[in-house]
This record gives C-alpha cells, structure tokens and sequence, in this order.
C-alpha cells in the first residue's frame, strides 16, 4: 500500500499563509515557487519510514494542530539526516525490560547499536497557543486590508479583549484611517494609532512607499505579538524535557531539538549565541574577594541544559544537537546550521565522528568549534530552494 503525505489535487493557491492556516494545510494548497519540490521532499523521506511506522508518522503531519506537524517534521529530518550518514535507524526501539520507546536508535551497517536519539521541538506554553489562535483572525483580517497600494503596516501588538471583537468594524477604522493619512506617511511623518474594539487594542504603524502589488501583505512589519517564550528559555525548556526521559540507557544519548527562529530574539541575535545559552547555560563573571585584599575573578555559566555554575548537569546525554528551524526551507542556510553540543563529562560521550557536522565542545575550558560537514551537503538539498 502506497501512504502520501500530500493530495495529488490541482493547485491554484498563490496567496501568502494566513497566520489562522494550519502550516500542513497551507502546503498541502500553496502553487508558490518551491512549495512543489518541498512536497516531493518529503515524499521522498517518508517513503524511507518504516512501512509499520509510516502511517503514525504521516498522520502527524497532516495534522491541523502546527505543534504536531513540527514535531514530525523535524522527526523527519532526523532520521533522513542519519540514513544519508550511512546508519541503519529502527524507529522507536522497545528498551530491555521496560515499556520506554526512544524515538530512534541508530546502528551501523552491521546492524550493532551506536546510540539513541529523541527528538523534540521548542516548547510553547498551552496559553501561549490559546492567544495566539485568538490574534490570528484579526491578523489575517488586517494583512487583507483595502489601503492605498504603496502603503503597508508597522503591527506593533494585539492586545487581548475578554470578548470576540467585531472584526470587520475594526478593519473599515482601519483601512479608512490608512487612507486619510497616507500622504503624511508618504511625508515621512510618524502616523500611528491605537485601534480599540471591545477591549481589544491593536497598535499600528502606517508605513509609505512600497511597491504597489495588491496581492502583497499589508503587514509589513511586526514586533513579537504572540508572547511565545523565545530565545534560550523555551529551547532550554524543550530539551530538559528529553534530558530527563532516559536516565539509564546503555549507549551515548542525543537529544534533537528544533528550534523556532522567527522570534524577535532570534532577529536581534545570531543562532549560535541563543543556543549555547540554552545548553551551557547564560554567562556571567563570578568576582571572589581574596584575604589578601584582591580579588579573583573566573567566567560561568548558569541554567544550562549540560552546565550550571561551571557544574556538570544531565551527564547522561552525550550530545544536544539544535536545528534553527523544524522545517525544511532554511536547511541550507550557512547562519542557521544546525550545531551539534558535545557534553565533555558525559557518562557515555559521543563518537564525534559519528556524527561529522558542525560541533561546539569544551576543550581546556573554552568552548572550542569545529566547522564539519554542512547538512546540505549530506541531504544534498542546496539547491532545492534556491
């Protein structure tokens, strides 16, 4: 029996994604450039799955619920990365005399075990994704807003109403405010507004100047609305979750995380420092008065995945390997190659060679790096999306 991810339907859909659209949903419809070769993609890589566990995992990915999709997702992307190393990968092995199932057990071509994987990705708080299914709507309602074509938004935020606020006499104060002012914001003058209805606020900054298409998004710009925990935090938060599910395992451990980098820390800072912030912990200076009225100071790190006040924690994962995005479209991106965390005190380290991609490890205590293979040269998807 042939399982597929995607329908083999007809598509006309050239619209940017709603924020309200299931991720799954929308690429499952969109006819834009790329959104083709991205299904392939991942038609390709299912049909490597396991027959047995290929339906569990398709059934995740076309679910309504993104937190479900970009779970299996970046489980995909996992195991195709090991195939394409050369191992042999049994999806959720039962552990000797107990009902635990990792996600992945990785074995060279002999068939003898190497190590474990699980996989997981940024966790969000259940709040978090009530507000922003409730935002999403007013978003969306916005983006299609009728304003004069050179003109975009700056959103600033949404705040959010105890009650549903009547979104189309939001929308005409808004597209008739954006056309009494565009020629001040052609001017280069500030316009902003404070839109409320029903409790709810929506901030909005009128921006001039921009190429009239009128399909284009009338959102142009916009501050972190969500609330998602973002930066080191919510990843620190996803990977201690798995740290803590297998304490005792026999071979190296390594935990996969993918992470989301379309939060505004991610903009303000490079990947690589919001992840080793996450695993080794946010560094400060520790100052120690001496007797002799000096004084000494030493670098730590604290609320680490793998460290705490220059202290080892969870030495039974060998190996915290991030992802700057569950999904597919920036795997070839140089900034946003993955990094794989070596944990130099593990109680069973990790074989780098086992996995040759870019690494970061302590070595004399500094974090020393080795650049490695790029992960899009082991898919070989460089230029997929190009």
């Amino acid at each position: 029996m042939k399982y597929s991810v995607f329908s083999s339907k007809k598509r006309r859909n050239s619209k940017p994604k709603p924020v309200s659209m299931p991720i799954f949903e929308y690429y499952d419809a969109s006819s834009r450039p790329g959104f083709s070769r991205l299904r392939m993609t991942i038609e390709k890589w299912v049909s490597r799955i396991p027959i047995g566990e290929r339906q569990d995992l398709i059934s995740r990915l076309r679910s309504r619920r993104d937190q479900d999709f970009s779970s299996a997702l970046m489980e995909l992307i996992a195991h195709e990365t090991l195939i394409a190393l050369g191992y042999a990968v049994q999806k959720n092995p039962i552990l000797e005399g107990t009902n635990d199932r990792p996600d992945l057990l990785v074995m060279n071509k002999n068939g003898e075990p190497l190590f474990y994987v699980e996989v997981t990705t940024e966790w969000q708080p259940e709040e978090t994704s009530t507000r922003n299914r409730k935002i999403a709507p007013i978003r969306d309602a916005i983006d299609r807003c009728k304003t004069p074509g050179d003109t975009r938004f700056s959103l600033r935020e949404i705040q959010v109403g105890i009650s549903n606020p009547k979104i189309s006499r939001l929308i005409s104060h808004i597209e008739r405010w954006a056309r009494e002012n565009a020629s001040k914001a052609r001017a280069k003058e500030t316009v902003r507004n404070v839109f409320c209805e029903q409790g709810w606020k929506v901030d909005l900054v009128l921006l001039a100047g921009f190429k009239t298409n009128p399909k284009s998004r009338r959102i142009a710009v916009s501050s972190q609305l969500s609330g998602t925990v973002s930066g080191p935090e919510s990843l620190r938060h996803a990977a201690e979750i798995k740290a803590k599910k297998y304490r005792n395992l026999r071979l190296p451990y390594v935990v996969v995380v993918g992470c989301k980098s379309t939060g505004a820390s991610w903009v303000r800072r490079e990947f690589e420092e919001v992840v080793t912030e996450a695993i080794w912990g946010d560094e400060f200076i520790e100052t120690v008065s001496l007797i002799s009225g000096g004084y000494r100071t030493r670098g730590l790190r604290e609320k680490g995945v793998l460290q705490e006040s220059g202290a080892p924690r969870n030495k039974h994962v060998s190996a915290v390997w991030c992802f700057a995005q569950s999904d597919l479209w920036h795997l070839a991106d140089i900034d946003k190659e993955p990094i794989l965390f070596l944990n130099h005190v593990a109680q069973h380290p990790l074989n780098p060679r086992l996995l040759p991609v870019k690494r970061l490890f302590y070595k004399d205590d500094k974090i020393k790096r080795h650049e490695g293979k790029r992960l899009s040269d082991i898919l070989k998807i460089r230029s997929l999306f190009s």
